[in-house]
């Protein structure tokens, strides 16, 4: 892979802009972006894999619904987080629409039990998940928080290979020795064409 700089890539399936403005949905936001409608189970690898591409990245939030049969080992209408997605081998066949998925930011797979295909649906949900709806109208901070989380959750989850040069983004997380709150630093560096006032290309 390399870097590609298209936004999908990086916010995933859920990104969209409406009315030239990014729209993000918050952690409590209802509903989602569907992104599959059937999927199977492999108990084998603990792989769902996707009868569509899904287009989602790791770190992404998910909620699994079954219309029918339970998924085993994945509850229904509940939030997931994809651990990785990559090209893995099911019956002998090379799948780019696989994944595996986490009940926690950054945790372990979800053990599947048995092989099954359900239909259903797999939504991409919100991605930031510090900040609820009412935060959202009430406290720009939270919002700002949310974002630079999500942002450093999604430089971190992509490959090194695949950043940009050009562009960084960088996390630091100190304790105030006075007040005893935890403090959050992040730092975001672009190189930016001093002329055109733009992003310098890769």
């Amino acid at each position: 892979m390399s870097f590609n700089p298209t936004s999908s890539s990086f916010f995933g399936a859920g990104y969209s802009n409406s009315g030239n403005a990014i729209v993000i949905k918050t952690a409590s936001d209802a509903t989602g972006t569907t992104v599959g409608t059937s999927f199977t189970a492999i108990a084998a690898t603990d792989t769902l894999k996707t009868l569509e591409s899904h287009g989602l990245l790791v770190g992404d939030r998910v909620r699994i619904t079954q219309d029918t049969t339970p998924l085993n080992g994945l509850a229904n209408a509940t939030d997931y987080w994809v651990r990785s997605v990559s090209l893995i081998p099911t019956t002998g066949i090379i799948s780019p629409n696989a994944l595996t998925l986490s009940p926690s930011i950054g945790g372990g797979a979800v053990y599947i039990t048995s092989d099954i295909t359900v239909p259903g649906t797999i939504q991409q949900m919100g991605p930031l998940d510090e900040v609820t709806n009412a935060e959202a109208i009430d406290d720009w901070r939270k919002v700002v928080f949310g974002i630079m989380e999500m942002l450093n959750s999604k430089w971190n989850g992509t490959p090194a290979g695949d950043r940009p040069r050009k562009l960084s983004i960088f996390r630091n997380i100190s304790v105030d020795q006075q007040t005893g709150e935890t403090v959050y630093n992040y730092s975001v560096s672009c190189r930016v064409a001093v002329q055109a006032m733009e992003i310098v290309g890769e």
